[in-house]
């Protein structure tokens, strides 16, 4: 019997590897793919304490936990390279959030992520803006900017003013729009492009995971749902 039970173990734990495998290679160009269900938290990890499911949203709040660092809610199906992600988000309180992608798991005890992120942040200048978090690269490009990054402390071309950058009411819903197909990363706020960044960097990133943030300091809610993946091809769009 105890032998029986050692054996459904074990059967058990190959059947997730190979769900696991599964997901990380059936990624294909042109599949799409829910990341949230609207009912709970299957797939992700983080706090407990900091995230939840209502009304049919992620809620990541620090209202009633107050948190020492920036933590975050993580996607665990695979890491992506190209790919176009779409969610919707709002945000309530004096401070900011965000999405990281290409990113990774620094410290899976504290969910510390590092990476690129898409920003959600009051200031229009930062709103869906570039920041490399926990990379040393901090505001790659702020709203409005379509730039070649080269190096640390030079560019080939930058154009801080190539797209409109006005004020958004963060606490109602907005939709985002990741795309990252080889070096090129493009964010998008409500169908309109916010940065258009070519990061031929030493320190670019290819590929890592997905996930969500809620930042330390002052108490603040963010809500995303309808997260939405679609693989692109692994040749760069023009």
């Amino acid at each position: 019997m105890v032998q029986c039970k050692f054996a459904m173990r074990g059967l058990c734990r190959l059947a997730s590897l190979l769900f696991f495998l599964g997901l990380v290679g059936a990624a294909h160009a042109g599949d799409k793919q829910e990341l949230f269900n609207g009912r709970n938290l299957d797939g992700w990890d983080g706090d407990p304490q900091v995230w939840s499911v209502e009304d049919g949203a992620i809620v990541g709040s620090s209202v009633d936990h107050k948190i020492k660092a920036n933590t975050f809610l993580v996607w665990k199906g695979s890491e992506y390279d190209n790919f176009r992600l779409t969610y919707k988000a709002r945000l309530e309180g004096d401070n900011n959030s965000g999405v990281q992608y290409r990113s990774t798991l620094a410290d899976p005890k504290t969910w510390k992520v590092i990476g690129y992120q898409a920003d959600m942040h009051s200031k229009p200048e930062y709103t869906a803006m570039l920041y490399g978090e926990g990379t040393g690269r901090s505001i790659m490009a702020e709203r409005g900017t379509k730039a070649v990054l080269e190096t640390e402390s030079s560019a080939s071309s930058v154009d801080k003013a190539a797209f409109e950058v006005t004020p958004v009411d963060l606490s109602q819903w907005h939709e985002y729009e990741i795309i990252a197909n080889g070096n090129r990363l493009i964010h998008k706020l409500d169908g309109k492009t916010t940065i258009d960044v070519t990061d031929n960097h030493e320190k670019a990133l290819k590929r890592g995971i997905i996930a969500l943030q809620v930042h330390a300091g002052q108490p603040m809610t963010v809500y995303f749902k309808d997260i939405n993946l679609e693989i692109l091809s692994d040749k760069p769009r023009d």
